[in-house]
């Protein structure tokens, strides 16, 4: 087996593509490979930079074309970046980009940059579910606490800067000891996924909502004065109170404690928002549970 039969198989069993670029026509002649990982053959498509640029995907679009710029202008010899093209069955692959200035004229302008194309998916993947694993929480797949915590350190710089209040709700799930004490914690763990399940429904697409651990979960609402916020969680509330959990027979009812508070100009970050909705809850077990307390109207009895 010669060399070059040998690289062709190394490139295939790798995944590589290999271009080159003609800065003077604008024209990119690519090998089988490059070509393949898009859903295309040699005898398909003749790619040029347009092409090239109409296959980013849109939010890729301009970081790739200032990469491939700062090349051509001589802003590094080497290029290296990410990004994602649409496949010819119209889903995205990500690629990652290494190329380089091959030729040049007696004026030192470049003529030629050759590169390779790596296809990236499956690393971008395993990524992306190891950074999901890091933000949720495992069972209820809603965030957990650190991913909150920082969510809502954004949300109260917003609020500050723009004066206008957000709120936090305090759920905890009622007497849920006596779920698990029951039924076992594999039937506690499905009763709280699917309360979850509800407490998504019930939220709009701004608000954020995690697990505070056990039974306890928090909702963060941004643009949200208390009453707006009471009204939804007194929604959900009522939901939840009406629904069973059939895993079991018969069926397991639950109910939900909650408290609200909304944040002020005074309040020097989130945490004092979270103590005020905390305190709210305390109030609304107190007060017999199955509420829902602000706390700027739930008083102890």
């Amino acid at each position: 087996m010669d060399a070059k039969r040998r690289l062709d198989l190394a490139l295939d069993a790798s995944e590589i593509g290999i271009y080159h670029i003609d800065l003077r026509t604008g024209t990119i002649c690519a090998d089988a490979r490059y070509l393949a990982m898009l859903g295309y053959s040699l005898r398909e498509i003749n790619p040029t930079l347009d092409w090239w640029r109409s296959a980013l995907h849109p939010h890729e679009v301009d970081g790739a074309n200032e990469s491939l710029v700062e090349l051509i202008n001589g802003d590094g010899e080497r290029l290296r970046s990410e990004y994602r093209m649409r496949h010819r069955d119209g889903r995205w692959i990500w690629v990652e980009d290494r190329a380089r200035i091959a030729e040049r004229d007696e004026h030192g302008q470049p003529l030629l940059i050759i590169g390779v194309h790596i296809d990236i998916s499956q690393r971008k993947r395993a990524e992306q579910k190891l950074a999901y694993q890091a933000e949720h929480d495992q069972l209820t797949h809603l965030l957990n606490r650190h991913s909150f915590l920082y969510s809502l350190k954004r949300v109260h710089a917003e609020s500050q800067r723009t004066q206008r209040p957000y709120c936090i709700a305090m759920l905890d799930l009622d007497l849920f000891k006596q779920v698990n004490d029951t039924y076992g914690h594999l039937v506690g763990d499905r009763v709280l996924s699917n309360f979850a399940k509800l407490l998504r429904r019930s939220l709009r697409e701004a608000d954020w909502a995690a697990r505070w651990g056990g039974e306890e979960f928090i909702v963060l609402m941004p643009n949200t004065e208390a009453d707006q916020a009471q009204r939804s969680m007194e929604r959900l509330r009522k939901t939840l109170a009406t629904a069973r959990f059939g895993m079991v027979e018969p069926p397991i009812r639950v109910t939900v404690s909650a408290g609200i508070a909304e944040s002020s100009m005074d309040d020097r970050a989130g945490d004092e928002v979270i103590k005020r909705a905390d305190t709210a809850l305390y109030a609304a077990k107190h007060l017999g549970r199955d509420r829902v307390c602000p706390a700027s109207a739930c008083q102890m009895a």
